[in-house]
């Protein structure tokens, strides 16, 4: 069913709407019926995070309350790859000295060797310093609205998407498990002239390049705009809900036009909210059926969690 055949049907039950307030009332009852569930399947889409390994060979110099770092020629080189690698797009990269604290990188200069860091360093200065720069961050898609899922492929998991940033600090401030990632947090909305939009935490920060296949939920599906009707959407649910949406309205403006007087629309609402009720429940289960044969092997496996043993057992990272 198109959405210009269904605020047609809306009209013809009821003549006093005009064509204007008919679609509002059927994009409505779409809207409504799209934001209630968090994974209807026909909002879920496929993408990879990619994650670069961490870059540790050479030697930087820091000084304190500077917030450049200077590599050296070993240093420049490997940072110089990782540049052309990511596009010179350093969003969500830290440094760190050792098992010290978290610098976030705002850029890094190819002609120069030059790490601007987003704050000054205070630590002590330090000359031929080890270090690491890692992918800590990550971007989701444009149209991102929350994630389903995010798999590890090779240790065959999904990583934990309900552990937030401030847990993550009260149980490991300095960042210093540094090993194979096992959740995915919120870390921070990014406004920047390079991007706009949220920043996920990868937890514990990863060495070894990777790339974690996700779902996530959209809500780009704009039927309103033309397109069919999701399968698992049956007609005469969207056209019942747009029919309580223009009772609503009826309801409200009986007084204004005399044909809308007559009808107990309060009435006529309690009887669809019944029909209702049933479609959705139907609904809902035939898509999480859809759901799960299309996406659950390969993606909706078993969390791997972080827990006062996990981060007893993995020791600081120090670069070699």
């Amino acid at each position: 069913m198109s959405y210009a055949t269904t605020w047609a049907f809306l009209q013809a039950q009821l003549p006093e709407l005009n064509a204007l307030m008919a679609q509002r009332l059927v994009q409505r009852a779409w809207e409504k019926l799209r934001d209630e569930r968090d994974v209807w399947s026909f909002l879920v889409r496929k993408t990879a995070l990619n994650v670069h390994a961490a870059v540790t060979a050479g030697s930087v110099t820091v000084t304190i309350n500077d917030n450049e770092v200077t590599a050296d020629s070993t240093a420049k080189a490997a940072l110089d790859a990782q540049d052309a690698l990511n596009g010179s797009i350093w969003l969500g990269w830290i440094f760190r000295i050792g098992s010290g604290p978290v610098y976030r990188i705002s850029s890094y200069d190819t002609g120069t060797g030059v790490i601007t860091l987003d704050r000054v360093y205070f630590e002590d200065s330090a000359s031929g310093a080890t270090y690491a720069v890692q992918q800590a961050y990550l971007r989701p898609p444009a149209n991102f609205k929350s994630w389903v899922s995010v798999v590890d492929t090779y240790e065959d998991f999904a990583l934990d998407l309900e552990t937030t940033t401030q847990e993550i600090d009260r149980a490991d401030p300095l960042r210093s498990a540094v090993d194979t990632p096992t959740l995915l947090a919120p870390f921070t909305f990014e406004a920047t002239a390079g991007y706009t939009g949220p920043l996920y935490e990868l937890y514990p920060h990863a060495v070894s390049r990777r790339s974690y296949p996700a779902l996530y939920r959209t809500d780009d599906y704009d039927w309103v705009g033309g397109r069919d009707l999701p399968v698992s959407i049956p007609q005469t649910l969207i056209e019942d809900l747009a029919m309580v949406e223009a009772y609503e309205w009826a309801e409200a403006n009986r007084e204004r036009h005399k044909g809308l007087a007559g009808a107990d629309w309060r009435f006529l609402i309690a009887g669809k909210a019944r029909v209702i009720e049933d479609a959705k429940r139907k609904a809902r289960n035939n898509d999480a059926n859809l759901l799960l044969t299309t996406f659950g092997s390969n993606y909706l496996k078993p969390k791997r969690g972080v827990g006062a043993n996990y981060l007893m057992t993995h020791a600081p990272y120090t670069p070699q």
